[in-house]
């Protein structure tokens, strides 16, 4: 991804600053793309339990590979509108993406040390912001953005069963009742997601002509009909009385199977919450040589810029 700070006249700080689209004269088309890889493994300290694989064997846990990778992406586009005041932006981006998957090695999930933790925990976010810039003054630009943001998540863990229907857990290891028992197992599935909308706003100072930029932003967080917490939800296509189990159709919201028995399902919700964000900014430009005509010369270098910033985030 390219990396540039709120002051910087570049489409990809539209969702950080939108007072950035403004900076340059003209329109814009970006497209840009990347892959984070993580690999590794997870090796658990302690030995397995007795009863956490159906021989029953305790030992020493199989090290968890970690093999995937999380891809990003953004596409925007910026237009002045062919005036010194006013420019338009659109874009899209996946910011937070993340393929958690401990079975991409193939390793069976009675064996899997992290089945208790993930089997697989898989969200994407897609957001997208429809922005304008204004040149106020020749040294004051100010922008604003509307955001909107679409989240999924699907995953995949095992709980330990209650047997006895006394609480939500059926193990206490303080009192003596083995934990992680593969014949006392509850696979719990989810799949959920939810629209929540937000806006930036920024400003851009020229505190010096043609060397210095100061900027100053604030991004909210996403919001529904709940506030400031977006409520992840899924539900079943088909209900309950239909076929006794709620399972038919599609598998959006939440499937928990006991043992190797059918799964139950039914709606689920998974509430997430976005930080406030502010960013602090300056750009400072060196002259190299002095100013010609791109013609002139396209491969000159004509100046340094240097780019920083600071940023805030409050929960």
């Amino acid at each position: 991804f390219i990396l540039a700070g709120p002051t910087d006249g570049h489409l990809s700080s539209l969702f950080y600053n939108p007072a950035s689209i403004r900076v340059v004269s003209g329109s814009e088309v970006l497209f840009q793309g990347g892959v984070h890889g993580y690999l590794g493994q997870y090796q658990r300290s302690g030995s397995l339990p007795a009863g956490f694989s159906p021989n029953g064997q305790s030992g020493p846990a199989s090290p968890a590979q970690i093999r995937w990778v999380n891809p990003q992406a953004q596409a925007a586009l910026a237009w002045d509108l062919r005036s010194d005041s006013v420019t338009l932006g659109l874009a899209f981006s996946t910011p937070t993406m993340d393929l958690t998957d401990y079975r991409s090695t193939g390793q069976p999930i009675d064996q899997l040390s992290t089945r208790y933790h993930a089997v697989y925990d898989q969200s994407y976010s897609l957001w997208g912001s429809i922005a304008v810039g204004l040149k106020l003054k020749s040294w004051l630009l100010l922008g604003g953005s509307f955001n909107f943001g679409y989240t999924r998540s699907s995953s995949q863990f095992l709980r330990d069963g209650d047997t006895d229907h006394r609480h939500s857990l059926g193990c206490d290891g303080a009192k003596g009742s083995p934990c992680e028992q593969w014949q006392n197992r509850s696979t719990v599935k989810l799949d959920v997601g939810a629209l929540g909308y937000g806006f930036s706003a920024g400003a851009i100072i020229e505190a010096l002509p043609s060397r210095l930029w100061l900027g100053l932003s604030y991004i909210s967080p996403l919001f529904t009909n709940q506030g400031d917490i977006v409520p992840l939800e899924g539900q079943p296509s088909e209900l309950p009385w239909n076929d006794g189990s709620a399972c038919s159709g599609s598998q959006s919201g939440a499937s928990i199977s006991d043992r190797d028995s059918a799964p139950r399902c039914g709606a689920a919700r998974l509430t997430v919450s976005f930080p406030h964000i502010m960013y602090l900014g300056g750009r400072l430009r060196f002259p190299l040589s002095p100013s010609v005509e791109k013609s002139a010369d396209s491969r000159r270098p004509r100046a340094l810029e240097l780019s920083s910033w600071l940023r805030l985030t409050i929960p």
